[in-house]
């Protein structure tokens, strides 16, 4: 699920407002560690914390909310001219990071900070970097460049060398309560209504929901919803199914998959072992595909999707119980 666009660099999202206050207390004893790692969930606002925890790791006046937004420090970071800190993506067109970037993000932390503090790199997301891109990183992680931090916003982590995540500190992002995200919609939607079922079909990830509802793409994605439980189901040939996957950004028709996998075997008591196993080893082979997607890999798309279809088919058949 693809993230929204920043809508302040100062205001965390509510849900994220105890990683906030937390990075905080660790910045204001020393204790800040050189490299975080951000894991959660697409469509919860992950992008937009990293750049509230820059502003505030840069900012000279900085609380538990986050920057101030009013110092010099911060009204340079809200225009884009500050000189130490650093955005890292994938660049237009292209899917991955590639090992030219990360070199070039090497280089600015290992230069003297142009205000004399702290310098913060945020690579977002870390999982499009490439094998020879994260390698590059390594010498940096192990050997920190001065007073600087990296924020490296990830889905899961896992998908990341072991060696980078061992050299990161990880922090699990909460992910917004019901509660949570229908306040916050109701705050940035017109017209403000109950989305209750738009947050069912995005597992509660706010700023998904909000970019369906913008878009004016619930309809589409409530049929492609369907078209996956009928697969799951068995009621859905593999063939029918991959034809309307196609439709979709893979990534997004994958993780549609895993989300409703998730969410079904949530609800398994005992009797459902073996549907369970089976469902988690096609799991494991759609997250095998969604890291290639998330790395800028260029899979047949057709190829791809007709494989995970006939993977999940029918697993909550009746019969296979």
């Amino acid at each position: 699920m693809a993230e929204s666009v920043i809508d302040t660099p100062f205001e965390a999202l509510p849900w994220h407002h105890d990683t906030v206050a937390s990075v905080y207390h660790d910045s204001e004893q020393d204790r800040i560690p050189h490299a975080l790692m951000l894991v959660g969930a697409p469509g919860t606002g992950r992008r937009q914390l990293a750049w509230s925890l820059a502003a505030m790791l840069l900012c000279s006046r900085p609380s538990v909310a986050g920057g101030c937004g009013t110092c010099d420090v911060c009204r340079q970071f809200m225009s884009g001219a500050h000189g130490d800190s650093r955005w890292l993506e994938p660049e237009p067109e292209k899917r991955a990071i590639g090992i030219d970037q990360v070199r070039g993000a090497v280089q600015f932390l290992q230069q003297t900070a142009a205000y004399g503090g702290r310098k913060v790199l945020v690579i977002a997301p870390a999982d499009a970097m490439t094998s020879a891109a994260a390698n590059a990183l390594l010498k940096t992680l192990e050997e920190p460049a001065g007073d600087s931090v990296m924020l490296l916003v990830s889905d899961y982590g896992e998908r990341l060398p072991a060696t980078v995540r061992s050299r990161c500190q990880r922090r699990v992002l909460s992910h917004p309560s019901r509660e949570q995200g229908l306040t916050w919609l109701k705050s940035v939607v017109e017209p403000a209504g109950d989305y209750s079922a738009v947050l069912d079909l995005v597992q509660d990830c706010p700023l998904e929901a909000r970019r369906l509802i913008n878009d004016d793409e619930v309809d589409g994605f409530l049929s492609l919803q369907e078209s996956i439980r009928g697969l799951l189901d068995g009621k859905v040939a593999a063939t029918v199914a991959s034809s309307l996957l196609g439709r979709a950004e893979p990534g997004r028709a994958l993780r549609l998959i895993c989300g409703e996998m998730d969410r079904r075997l949530r609800l398994l008591d005992a009797s459902g072992l073996v549907r369970a196993r089976r469902a988690f080893d096609a799991r494991k082979t759609l997250q095998g595909y969604l890291g290639i997607v998330s790395r800028g890999g260029n899979p047949a798309k057709d190829v791809m999707l007709s494989e995970a279809a006939r993977l999940v088919a029918g697993i909550w058949r009746e019969e296979t119980l």
